[in-house]
Parts: structure tokens; sequence; C-alpha cells
């Protein structure tokens, strides 16, 4: 995917789709972007998406208030069609128009600029259409890395649910969540352990 068409929904360029730009692709106040957004809020050089192999790399660039997507901070990540990037006061939306079409999306998302903390009762989706893809294409050194970071985070979350299901009823600490919360941090571990299957199978081969 070396081609991205970005839209810009909110903001003084709302409107804008600005279709086919090659990667590497810069956001940001100057110029010099290929992205060039009109807001005191964004930084000169804010944002960077590339290219690697058939996946988008969002990078933020150290700016100063801060890059989301689909409404949660992030540093680093991979981004899709449909995805929507908030800088400050602007929303891009990854994909044309015709893209998001095929995929069934709209814009009309009235929270894409909440942030996590801003409504903890009402949290957007941070990965709306499928959870991230397990990692391909990397060394055995690096397939071992990311496993046991995996399985760190896998094993850690285990011990958490463990002692809420075998602590003794204390109403002082007692922890509520409702049902659909509960059952998605449940479906967590194994889904790690999808993931562990997926990075370390094609080593077996």
């Amino acid at each position: 995917m070396a081609d991205v068409t970005i839209q810009v929904v909110q903001g003084l360029e709302a409107g804008a789709i600005l279709r086919k730009l090659p990667t590497p692709i810069t956001i940001g106040r100057e110029e010099e972007n290929l992205v060039q957004l009109n807001d005191e809020r964004i930084s000169r050089y804010h944002a960077k998406i590339q290219a690697n192999e058939d996946q988008l790399i969002l990078t933020d660039l150290q700016s100063t208030n801060g890059t989301r997507v689909n409404g949660h901070f992030t540093r680093m990540r991979t981004v899709q069609i449909g995805d929507q990037i908030a800088l400050g006061r602007c929303l891009l939306v990854i994909g044309s128009p015709e893209e998001l079409e095929q995929l069934g999306e709209d814009l009309s998302i009235p929270d894409a600029h909440e942030t996590v903390g801003d409504d903890p009762g009402d949290l957007p989706e941070a990965f709306p259409l499928e959870p991230p893809q397990a990692p391909t294409g990397l060394s055995a050194n690096q397939i071992a890395e990311v496993a046991t970071l995996v399985e760190f985070v896998r094993t850690e979350m285990l011990t958490v649910l463990n002692q809420i299901q075998d602590s003794p009823d204390h109403p002082e600490r007692e922890v509520r969540l409702p049902d659909d919360a509960w059952h998605r941090l449940q479906m967590l571990p194994p889904q790690l352990s999808r993931y562990l299957d997926d990075l370390i199978e094609p080593q077996q081969d």
C-alpha cells in the first residue's frame, strides 16, 4: 500500500480529500508537510504515516498535544482504512469515500475526538473494525522478543483475573464491571494466546 487517500473531516480544511498521497506522509502546520493543517494546536511536524510492505504505520513526532487514533492517544501504531486520526482540532480519516463505502463505514461518529479519561463509562473503540494482526516476517530473535512481551501481558492478566475471582468477599474493595466489560476482559488472555500461536507456529515448520 504505497498511496494513501486522506479525508479531512473536521478543522479549517474540512471537506478536503487528499487522494493517492505517496508515503511517507508528514502532517503538520509547516508548508513542507505533505498534509498541511492550519491549527495552532498542531505541531510544525506533528505526525508521519509510512508504509511497510502492506501496512501503514502512524508515528507521533513528539508533538506538543499528541495524536489520537479512534479517540485514543498513541505514539505509534498501524492504521487502516476507516481509522480516524485526531490532531488538535482536526480530524482525518484514512481512505476515500469509495473505500469507506465498500467497508460500510460512515463519518458520523459523534465521539471521534473523545479520549480515554473524558468519559470512563463510554470510551470509543480503539480498533472498531478488527483486532490488530500478529506481525509477520520477523526474525527468530524478533519473534522470541515479541512472544515474550505477549506472554508477560497474558500471564499478568490471568493473575489479576484469578485474584478477582478467588478473592474473599470484601465489599469495600469490590470491583464492579458491567457484564460486557467483564466478558471483554476475560476474552483478552485467549486473544493473546492466539497471538502467541500466530507468532510461533511458522517457526515450527
